[in-house]
């Protein structure tokens, strides 16, 4: 069952997106999802597989000045036990279906290691449109 987050769900995500080697603290997790949630233009989603907390996804329409509005998947993760259960293209088909209702395209960025997500992506009929390196400064 896929549901719209709430704000209770912060602690769950902290532990799924934890899965995969992220470490936001859980109060960041908590106020960036209240955040969210309270955005306009942005959506988080859980899964539950059998009422157990198998997933989320984070999507949202996104602005450029120099580029059309599209819809972007900022966030995906789906815990190692539920893998390979479809959870992971049910939750890619929310936000198809939100990009498809916007008129917009939908995009997706993946950490340059992460191959086999790649791999989901492009089995899904995502194409590589390009790739990047993100610079960072403190």
């Amino acid at each position: 069952m896929i549901r719209n987050a709430v704000l209770q769900d912060a602690q769950v995500i902290h532990a799924l997106t934890a899965e995969l080697g992220y470490s936001p603290s859980p109060e960041t997790v908590s106020a960036q999802l209240e955040y969210l949630l309270n955005s306009d233009n942005q959506h988080v989603q859980l899964f539950e597989h059998r009422e157990q907390p198998a997933g989320w996804i984070q999507f949202g329409k996104t602005y450029r000045v120099g580029s059309e509005p599209f819809i972007e998947i900022t966030g995906l993760v789906v815990s190692a036990r539920f893998r390979r259960l479809g959870i992971a293209s049910a939750l890619v088909n929310q936000a198809r279906g939100f990009a498809a209702a916007e008129n917009l395209k939908l995009r997706v960025r993946c950490n340059s290691q992460r191959s086999e997500a790649h791999r989901f992506y492009q089995a899904l009929g995502f194409a590589v449109n390009k790739q990047q390196k993100v610079f960072e400064l403190s």
